[in-house]
Formats: C-alpha cells, structure tokens, sequence
C-alpha cells in the first residue's frame, strides 16, 4: 500500500511537468500550415529558376508563421528545418548570383571606342558634303521657310537645303496621295515635306538600320537632313483617316543624306549603287581587331558552339553568327531578314537587359533520324552487310538543347533559363538551329 501511494505521488507531480512540456512543443496544426504556405513560396521560387522575384502572398505568410514559430520554439527541429528552407527561399527569390568578369564586358568598352572613331569620321563627311553643296544651297535658315506666295518652285528647285535636328521620324510621318512624307515645321512658319517613299529615303534609312544592327542602336532622334527641293505641293500633314487638320502647302525634300550627332551620317544610294554610313567601307577591319572568335573548329561540341555563337553577337560579328546558324535558316531572303530580326533583338536585349549570356548545360542530346554507331554490330555483322545497311539507312539527325542562363552588370540573373537547340546531320558540325532572341 505504501508503494501504491509513492507511486501515485510521483505521478501527482509529474503531471504538470508534462503538461507544461506539452503545451510548449509546436501545435501539428502550425507546423502544417507553415509547412503549406513554404511548399508554395519554395513552389515559385522553382518556378522562376534562377531570375529574381518579389515574394507574394504565399512567400510573406511562410515567413510570419515560421518567424513566430522560431520565436516561440526556437529550438524545435523541425522549426529549425522550417526557417532554413525559408531563408534558403528567400535568398533564391533575389536571383542567381554569377561573377562578371572584365572579359565578359570587354565587348561594351570595345563599342564605345568603335562608335566615337565613326563619329568622327561622320562629322568629316558632313562637313565634306556641306562644303561640296555650298553653291547651291539655300540662303538663310530652313525655319522658316521660303514663303510659297512670294518665291517661285523655279527659283528653289535644285537648290539644298539642310533640316537641322528638324527630323522626327516616324511621329510625324504622314500619307498622302499613296505615297509617305515627313512633315517638318508648322503652318505658321512654313513647311517641308520630305518624300519618304523614294529611293532617297529608302536608301539612307536603310544605311542608317546597317549601322544600328552592326555598331551602335543608340540613335535617338531628332536627326538632321540634308535634301534637294523637288518643288512645291499641297497636303494634309496630319497621319490618320481623318485628319483634322487643313491642307497646306510645302516645299518638296528628297533626301540625299541623314544625319545623326554624335553617331553618323548615313549617304543615299546614287545610280544602283545602295546607300552607305560614313565609314562603313573600314568597319570589319575596325571591328575585327577585338573580335574574340573568329572561326569555331568542326568537331566543336554543343557548348562551344553556343558560346561562339553569344560571342559572335556581344562582338557583332555578323559573318561568324550567320555561320553557325543551320542552313534551313538561310535558304530565302525572307528567312535571312529574319535572322536579322533577331539579331536586332538581342543586340537591345542585351543594352539594356543584361551584359552576359551564359552557356550552361547541355540538358537533352537526342537522335532525331537515323541511329549512332554501335561498335558491337560490328562484331556480328560483315563489312558487306554493314555497307548495305549503312546505304540503306536515313541520315542520321542528331539535337542537343543547351541552357543559357543572362545576366547583369550586378551578376544578377535577369529572366528564367532560355533553352536553344543545336542540330547536326552525319556528325558533322553543330549548328544553331534556333536562333531566335536570346
């Protein structure tokens, strides 16, 4: 009886202890709702893969049940577990960190020095043409202009005129009778329109878009002009289908070069011959000197194909990114004008996104026709009947998908993984076969 009643007093005292030690061990109920809200944020966190993210309403709830959590129970091994996968969530959630070596931004310094050795050549191209249209160019400023009433077309047409920083194309760019026109001035100081859909135009710009593509796209407006008067008409310079504005006369500009400071100008073709930027004659051998790439050897596997391929674009080697394209890219014009697309893209892209593309894995490599070697059939099979199977066999197609990751000047990932297919036939050599905007 005295051993029943110990026992019932430790047990007596016990329990409180144990109740106490109950009540301060984490609820399952709070540990599974924790759990949920973290299986999401971590849920978005693989979803983003690598780009920076502002966490949601997901994200902030895990981090405050887990917060109280950790506060009450900071012991606890499963909150312990909880606020390590909640830190690891929340420092993935601001991007993948990648180490932005000098070499990879070698190409942005090498631009710069390439775009202020045009300009110079520009501004000595500008004023050579200045100077060689000194006699017939009009007297007085372009604004405003010659006053319709009291000047004959006779006596201005022929004549230059030279529309500085007047140029604001295309937000006045109107049409009339079929055809386009830029407008520059205003009714109450006189007006000049320039033909946008003659050869003049259609050249220049067209030279313009070659520099863009191939040295700098930073050619913001306005531009200046320099024209021929064609003569005097009257239009409504005013874009839409009903335009509100009255009909006014102008005098008529066909364009013979374009102009923009600081960048270069750009020539109208003359006779078949197409038009040309000041100092496009000398770009290669300009640029080629810190090309870093040059030519991609034919056994070449995937990665160093694609890491020419991004070095071709950083450097704007034209000639090697086209060479590393698959064929089936480049059999129409409208294919290559394509890739030029494209190839526009990335080169803004890469301004003003980010500064680096990594290549990073190749992450599927599959045989898409035909089959690989096996050695071991050669054990049971003759060389006749290897050569009769091997006449008789498709060619063989093979693809690899590499992932690239990009990156900015802070080494910060900008956008989930992008994933480019490479493709080879008879084990030649890999080429891009989607060459679309990185």
């Amino acid at each position: 009886m005295n051993r029943l009643n110990r026992i019932f007093t430790i047990v007596l005292l016990a329990a409180p202890l144990l109740v106490n030690a109950q009540s301060d061990a984490p609820s399952p109920s709070a540990l599974s709702a924790a759990e949920r809200y973290l299986s999401e944020f971590e849920l978005q966190v693989e979803r983003a893969d690598g780009a920076p993210f502002n966490p949601g309403h997901d994200a902030k709830e895990a981090m405050r049940r887990v917060a109280a959590l950790n506060e009450s129970n900071p012991d606890d091994p499963r909150v312990q577990d909880l606020f390590d996968r909640v830190r690891a969530a929340l420092l993935a959630s601001r991007g993948t960190v990648f180490e932005i070596t000098p070499e990879m931004v070698a190409y942005r310094a090498a631009q710069e020095a390439l775009v202020d050795q045009l300009a110079g050549t520009a501004d000595e191209a500008w004023t050579q043409l200045l100077e060689s249209r000194a006699d017939q160019a009009l007297e007085g400023p372009a604004l405003p202009a010659p006053d319709y009433r009291s000047t004959s077309s006779a006596a201005l047409q022929g004549r230059t005129v030279v529309l500085d920083g007047l140029i604001d194309y295309p937000a006045r760019q109107f049409t009339s009778a079929g055809k386009s026109w830029l407008a520059v001035g205003s009714p109450s100081e006189g007006l000049w329109f320039v033909d946008l859909s003659g050869r003049g135009w259609a050249t220049a710009y067209r030279a313009l878009r070659e520099y863009q593509s191939q040295v700098s796209a930073d050619t913001a407006g306005p531009w200046s002009l320099l024209g021929t008067i064609e003569g005097i008409d009257l239009m409504v310079p005013e874009a839409g289908a009903e335009p509100v504005t009255a009909a006014h006369f102008g005098w008529v500009v066909e364009p013979v070069a374009l102009r923009v400071p600081g960048r270069t100008v750009a020539l109208a073709g003359t006779g078949t011959e197409p038009g040309r930027f000041a100092g496009q004659e000398t770009l290669e051998s300009l640029k080629s000197a810190n090309y870093s790439v040059t030519e991609v050897r034919a056994d070449a596997p995937p990665l160093e194909v694609m890491a020419a391929y991004v070095a071709a674009i950083k450097e704007r080697n034209w000639e090697l990114y086209l060479s590393l394209i698959h064929d089936s890219w480049k059999e129409t014009d409208r294919s290559r004008e394509r890739l030029r697309y494209y190839w526009d893209i990335t080169q803004r892209r890469l301004r003003d996104l980010y500064v680096h593309v990594e290549p990073d894995e190749v992450v599927s490599d599959v045989v898409i026709q035909g089959e690989r070697a096996n050695d071991l059939e050669s054990v049971f099979l003759s060389e006749d009947d290897q050569s009769d199977l091997a006449a008789r066999a498709k060619p063989l197609v093979e693809q690899a998908t590499v992932r690239i990751l990009r990156y900015d000047e802070r080494g910060v990932q900008v956008e989930p993984d992008n994933r480019i297919p490479l493709r080879r036939e008879s084990s030649g050599p890999w080429k891009i076969y989607g060459p679309w905007p990185l």
